[in-house]
């Protein structure tokens, strides 16, 4: 037998899924039958289920996030046009008492 490549393990089965043959090329083990790497797949493809559970889970936080950050820009620029506003009437006061140095 040649160099093993890998080994998936399902519960307390085990199979040898890849071998190298003494010409260089991998080949598949005949341990190897449907049954296991159908639940191999099945086993893939719920794993591959709940990541993109979470991955929704993430957007959805990152949208509620960027509403946050949206508020306290708004919020900013809102305190930033009455800064504005009150740095004009100060100034046209002080223009108007001669208090200008």
């Amino acid at each position: 037998m040649g160099r093993v490549r890998s080994v998936w393990r399902i519960g307390k089965r085990s199979a040898i899924v890849q071998v190298l043959e003494p010409t260089g090329l991998w080949r598949m083990s005949d341990k190897v039958t449907n049954l296991l790497l159908l639940e191999h797949l099945t086993a893939i493809q719920s794993k591959l289920s709940s990541m993109a559970n979470d991955i929704g889970d993430l957007k959805s936080d990152m949208r509620g996030l960027k509403s946050h950050m949206a508020g306290f820009m708004q919020s900013e620029v809102a305190q930033d046009g009455s800064m504005a506003a009150m740095q004009t009437r100060l100034e046209r006061i002080e223009r108007r008492l001669d208090l200008r140095d």
